[in-house]
C-alpha cells in the first residue's frame, strides 16, 4: 500500500476583548488531496490494485461571543455563535486493475456537497461557588447536501433542519 498527499490550511481569527467578554470573527480553509495505492485483498495472493484519488475543501465563516452577567443576583456567562460551514469533494475516483495487468474499470466517480448554517446559544449559571448549571440551544439547518456517481449509481439531494439541546 502506498500513500500520497498534501494538505493546505488557512486560518485567520480577530479577537477582540470588551468588557466581561469577547467577540471573535474567524474564517478558515483547507484543501486535501489524497492518492492511495492498495492491492486486495490485504491478505493471501493480490488479485486486484486499486488506485484511489480526491480533492476535498472546507471552508467556514462565522462569529463567536461570551459576555458575563449577573441576573438576580447570580452570575451567568453567555456564549452564542454563528457559523456558515461549506464542504466539497468535487472528485473522488477508484479504479480498479486486475493485479497481473489488463485494462483498468472506474468503480467510484463521485463528487459530494454540504452546506451548513449553524447557530448556538447557552448559558453558565453559577447558583453557588461549587454549582454550574448550562443550559442551551444549537441549529443546524443544512439547505444543501447533494452528491452523484454515474458508477455505483446514486445521485441525492437533501435539505435538513434540526434543533439541538446544548450545555
Amino acid at each position: 500500500n502506498r500513500f500520497d498527499g498534501h494538505r493546505e490550511v488557512a486560518d485567520v481569527v480577530y479577537h477582540r476583548d470588551g468588557g466581561d467578554g469577547y467577540l471573535e470573527a474567524y474564517t478558515n480553509f483547507s484543501h486535501t488531496k489524497r492518492h492511495l495505492q492498495a492491492q486486495r485483498p490485504q491478505f493471501g495472493d493480490p488479485t486486484t490494485f486499486l488506485d484511489w484519488t480526491d480533492d476535498s475543501y472546507f471552508w467556514q465563516i462565522g462569529v463567536r461571543g461570551e459576555q458575563e452577567f449577573e441576573f438576580a443576583g447570580v452570575p451567568n456567562t453567555a456564549y452564542a455563535g454563528l457559523r456558515f460551514h461549506r464542504e466539497w469533494l468535487p472528485n473522488y475516483k477508484i479504479e480498479s486493475m486486475p493485479f497481473g495487468g489488463g485494462p483498468s474499470t472506474t468503480t467510484r466517480d463521485s463528487e459530494f456537497e454540504t452546506n451548513t448554517l449553524a447557530f448556538h446559544i447557552d448559558d453558565t449559571i453559577h447558583p453557588t461557588e461549587k454549582l454550574a448549571i448550562q443550559a442551551g440551544v444549537r441549529l443546524e439547518w443544512i439547505p444543501t447536501s447533494e452528491g452523484s456517481d454515474d458508477i455505483i449509481p446514486f445521485d441525492f439531494e437533501e435539505e435538513f433542519f434540526v434543533a439541538l439541546p446544548g450545555g
